[in-house]
């Protein structure tokens, strides 16, 4: 069996946690100095949808393969070392956006509040595509600085669909009776780059996770 006390630690102290919260408190504290000037909530939306995409590029880099010196000789496969440390950095990356999100709604004095649940849903969408970028700069150019590739990357791509009246309209719109479209778009691209990204992740070369475990079984003993 892998280490895992170790490899959480590891994941812990290299994923890209303080980049992260820098993101958070920056786009946050945007969004809270523009909840002073508005009368209602939802005149902070967009604002609070730039702050999202600051948090996704931040977090781009997850996906690096930190754990490369001591996974070869584990059962963790890379796929897995990657999804791990991509989670543990979208527990942070949610939870510092939301907390300056709420408090900025209630600053705000709306009792309507902000659509957190459609914003949730793009910022999450926003930070699958940031791994599959990663993954798809480090294919092609090696891992190291891939994270800030791609999440230069994804704040241009933003930038694109804002120039255009159509892809804003598509992505962008702000809340109404069919914003519930919106919605399924992001869900739709964040379904595509998970599955992209599950697809480039995985490494068809290597043994089944159950073979290369009792491999690793079998070179412990022989050593014994």
């Amino acid at each position: 069996m892998f280490d895992s006390p170790r490899l959480v630690t590891l994941h812990a102290r290299r994923a890209p946690f303080v980049a992260v919260l820098v993101a958070a408190a920056t786009g946050g504290s945007a969004v809270l100095i523009r909840a002073f000037m508005v009368d209602e909530a939802r005149e902070l939306l967009q604002i609070t949808r730039l702050s999202a995409v600051l948090v996704a590029a931040a977090a781009a880099a997850a996906t690096e393969n930190c754990c490369v010196a001591i996974t070869a000789t584990t059962s963790l496969t890379r796929s897995r070392s990657s999804w791990l440390g991509a989670a543990m950095t979208a527990v942070l990356a949610i939870t510092a956006w939301v907390g300056p999100v709420i408090v900025a709604s209630e600053v705000a004095g709306d009792s309507g509040g902000l659509p957190l649940s459609g914003l949730l849903i793009e910022l999450c969408a926003l930070l699958v595509v940031g791994w599959l970028l990663t993954e798809s700069v480090a294919r092609h150019r090696g891992p190291s600085g891939a994270g800030a590739v791609a999440g230069a990357v994804l704040t241009l791509a933003v930038v694109m669909t804002l120039m255009t009246p159509h892809t804003m309209n598509w992505l962008w719109r702000g809340p109404d009776p069919n914003w519930w479209r919106i919605h399924v778009r992001w869900v739709a691209i964040a379904g595509a780059a998970a599955g992209c990204l599950g697809v480039s992740l995985r490494d068809w070369a290597a043994p089944h996770t159950f073979n290369r475990r009792v491999q690793l079984q079998r070179r412990r003993r022989g050593h014994d």
